[in-house]
């Protein structure tokens, strides 16, 4: 799949996007350009690597997984 990075003016965005949630990704995209996606850059985020006991994540396809999703979609 092909792909094309589009940089947008600040305060623009598709007209898909609800009114009531501009001001919301306004928001996130200023922090994201700030500290990175992942708040990486943030001084204030503590990561999980950075604690004295890391938790253990299991992957995203791990969880799908072991997850009983009959409880979330019935018979």
């Amino acid at each position: 799949m092909k792909a094309e990075v589009v940089t947008l003016p600040k305060g623009y965005f598709p007209p898909s996007i609800p009114t009531e949630l501009k001001a919301e990704h306004e928001d996130n995209m200023a922090y994201w350009n700030e500290f990175g996606y992942e708040g990486r850059d943030d001084p204030t985020v503590i990561h999980p690597r950075d604690l004295n006991s890391p938790p253990s994540l299991d992957t995203v396809g791990d969880y799908v997984k072991k997850y009983d999703w009959m409880k979330v979609f019935g018979s």
